[in-house]
């Protein structure tokens, strides 16, 4: 299917999903918000790391903005995405992204992946989703060690992982530590999930420091104020429970260090 962001290029894509897949192929934009923000923060990387890259979607964009030596490294674990997704990169517009067949965590091994039937997107490294079709054992991997000695300078690491997000982070530590780099992490908190699955959803937040300068990314695609942890905390609180806390609500916060080229206007 053309991609609504570069009609020239095709992305493969599944018949029988009913979510990501046909949204996609109706010519759309997948996660409006996230694809923005990332379009305006791209001239700014000299890599990407694509944790849950699913279709390939936020890699794809990547190898369209960043420079031509710029690592890009898609992660996705679910042998019926790689299929897809390693077809879409038989184009010579995306051959240089690197596919990671893994699933972030915070350690290296192996695990079972959950499979999802209706939902291609919703496939769960840590319990099973609402209509899950069986499961598959996969390869884990911490980002630290996957990242080792590949990256420099400014970059941005995507984490959309149904719910695995604070194991991925627990495995981080170096990356967002090396004063080598100014990672910019973009993460999507699922409290109820991160919660049942973690111990407590705002370990992600304390995870994520030295990244202090945080902001909840709005609808538009733009960050919001900058915030402390504290203030990130309170503000996903207050705003999940104006939600009734409602188990599937979730939000995306940006993180950066204060001193970051990414908070540059």
């Amino acid at each position: 299917m053309p991609l609504a962001f570069a009609p020239d290029q095709r992305i493969a894509v599944f018949r029988d999903d009913r979510f990501i897949s046909p949204w996609i192929a109706a010519g759309h934009v997948w996660e409006p918000a996230e694809t923005t923000l990332l379009t305006g923060l791209f001239p700014r990387c000299r890599w990407f790391i694509d944790g849950g890259a699913n279709l390939g979607w936020f890699s794809l964009l990547a190898a369209l903005h960043l420079p031509r030596r710029a690592p890009i490294l898609a992660i996705e674990p679910e042998p019926a995405n790689l299929r897809l997704l390693r077809h879409t990169l038989t184009s010579p517009a995306f051959s240089r992204i690197l596919l990671l067949p893994v699933a972030l965590s915070d350690h290296p091994g192996t695990a079972l992946l959950h499979l999802a039937g209706a939902n291609r997107g919703d496939h769960r490294l840590l319990d099973s989703p609402p209509d899950a079709i069986g499961s598959v054992l996969v390869r884990t991997e911490t980002l630290d060690r996957l990242a080792e000695g590949l990256l420099t300078g400014p970059g941005i690491v995507k984490l959309d992982l149904q719910g695995s997000e604070i194991h991925a982070l627990r495995g981080a530590s170096r990356l967002l530590a090396d004063p080598a780099l100014d990672p910019c992490l973009l993460v999507e908190i699922w409290p109820a999930t991160l919660a049942r699955r973690a111990g407590d959803w705002r370990e992600a937040i304390s995870l994520l420091q030295p990244l202090t300068a945080m902001s909840l990314l709005r609808p538009n695609g733009l960050p919001g104020p900058v915030l402390s942890p504290d203030e990130t905390i309170r503000a996903i609180t207050d705003t999940w429970r104006d939600q009734g806390k409602d188990p599937e609500w979730y939000c995306s916060i940006l993180a950066r260090r204060p001193d970051s080229v990414f908070l540059a206007p």
